[in-house]
């Protein structure tokens, strides 16, 4: 499994993989138990803790340890910033075999990260559960922004009816984003509204949905979206309807939130 001889199992397996990379794991931990997750989570309060799962999508979306949150090995390598914003929190990287979570820890030592663990769990670990991970979202609680069906934005856009802004990072829009959507980011949203065309509707984007809410909930609230006509609202369109309008790789959904009036951002 992974590139390691079928028989091998285990730290073994974990052991011919590091030496075949010329890397070992260093630091103070290396591999944890279930019990030395579950004091870290205890004083999640008082020290930063992540919790990491280093599989591919598919092996997470079928089954991951309760509060692990999906970060492949390499894109967790290469977009540290996307997954953990505190430095110097505790990481612990899990995976079913060891072997995958043991060559990002060595990588994100190298980094600088010194407190990386390294878990091995399965179904018959306890505690496993399936699908996508949802986060909870600072400020969303409440909030109430109308949404838009992905065929009905595809039709809109085509018309120009609505002005689609894409709130992603700007790499990842580059990447791919909606085909005519403008590129901006949060906090210099309302700075860019003058430069988008007058009196049409705005559809905000962003991979997850909760950076459009929120932003489309401070748009909603200032007095010029208040004041406008009804907002565009609509179901959510399923993962077909999203492919048929979205440039990004593989879209799973369009996730949009919707705010009325005028103005917006830079392309």
């Amino acid at each position: 499994m992974h590139g390691a001889p079928d028989g091998v199992c285990g730290d073994a397996r974990v052991g011919i993989e590091l030496r075949r990379s010329g890397r070992d794991t260093e630091g103070p931990h290396g591999r944890i138990d279930r019990h030395t997750l579950e004091a870290w989570r205890a004083e999640a309060t008082r020290r930063s803790l992540y919790v990491l799962d280093v599989r591919t999508p598919e092996e997470y979306e079928a089954g991951h340890l309760r509060g692990a949150r999906l970060a492949p090995g390499g894109q967790l390598v290469q977009e540290t910033d996307s997954h953990m914003a505190t430095w110097g929190a505790r990481v612990v990287l899990v995976d079913d075999n060891g072997v995958r979570a043991t060559m990002t820890a060595s990588w994100l030592k190298q980094m600088g990260w010194r407190d990386v663990a390294v878990l091995v769990c399965g179904p018959g670990d306890g505690q496993w559960t399936t699908g996508r991970h949802v986060p909870r979202v600072l400020g969303l609680e409440g909030v109430a922004v109308p949404g838009i069906a992905a065929m009905d934005l595809r039709d809109r856009l085509a018309t120009g009816a609505v002005v689609a802004i894409d709130l992603e990072l700007s790499r990842r829009h580059a990447q791919g984003h909606i085909p005519g959507s403008w590129f901006a980011i949060r906090s210099r949203l309302l700075g860019g509204l003058a430069k988008l065309p007058a009196g049409r509707p705005i559809v905000l984007t962003s991979s997850d949905g909760a950076l459009a809410q929120l932003a489309a909930a401070e748009l909603m609230s200032r007095p010029t979206f208040a004041a406008a006509a009804s907002p565009v609202a609509a179901v959510l369109g399923s993962p077909m309807l999203a492919a048929s309008i979205t440039s990004r790789p593989k879209p799973s959904l369009i996730s949009c939130a919707a705010a009325t009036s005028a103005p917006a951002a830079t392309r």
